[in-house]
C-alpha cells in the first residue's frame, strides 16, 4: 500500500486499518494455497516517519531468503508511476538482484467492471443516504 507519515495515522488516520481489512478481505475469499504474506507500505517522502513496515525491506527479505515475490497493490485503483515504475521496474530488479527467484506485481483494478459497478453502486448509495437527511 502506499505509506504515509505517522503523524497523520496518530492523528486518527483510519487509513492502515483499512488497508489491513483490505488484505483480510481478500485472504478470506482466495480459495487456494494458504499465503504467506506481508502489508507493507511504500513511497517514503521526506525525513518524517513513516508507516511500516517498507516494501523495499519486506523484498529484501524474501529475495535473500530465495524467495518467489507477487506484490498485489491492494491501496492502489489504477496504473501509474507508483505501480509500473517503483514495483513494476525498480523493485523488480532489486529483487532480481537480490537473487529472488521470481517476481511479478499484480495489475490493479483499474477500469475491471465489476470494480467500476462497485463503485457505482457506493455512489448510488452515498447519494440516496445524502438526500434522506
Amino acid at each position: 500500500a502506499h505509506g504515509v507519515a505517522e503523524s497523520v495515522v496518530k492523528g486518527g488516520d483510519p487509513y492502515p486499518l483499512q488497508c489491513q481489512e483490505t488484505v483480510d478481505a481478500i485472504l478470506a475469499a482466495w480459495s487456494g494455497t494458504p499465503l504467506d504474506h506481508v502489508l507493507c507500505y511504500q513511497s517514503k517522502v521526506g525525513r518524517r516517519a513513516w508507516i511500516g513496515p517498507s516494501t523495499k525491506g519486506e523484498i529484501q527479505q524474501a529475495a535473500t531468503a530465495r524467495r518467489p515475490i507477487v506484490v498485489v497493490p491492494t491501496a492502489f485503483v489504477s496504473e501509474h508511476v507508483e505501480t509500473l515504475v517503483e514495483l513494476g521496474m525498480e523493485a523488480k530488479s532489486f529483487a532480481q538482484k537480490l537473487g529472488s527467484p521470481f517476481f511479478a506485481v499484480v495489475p490493479t483494478v483499474g477500469v475491471n467492471p465489476s470494480f467500476i459497478e462497485g463503485l457505482s453502486g457506493l455512489i448510488t448509495k452515498i447519494n440516496q443516504n445524502s438526500i434522506k437527511t
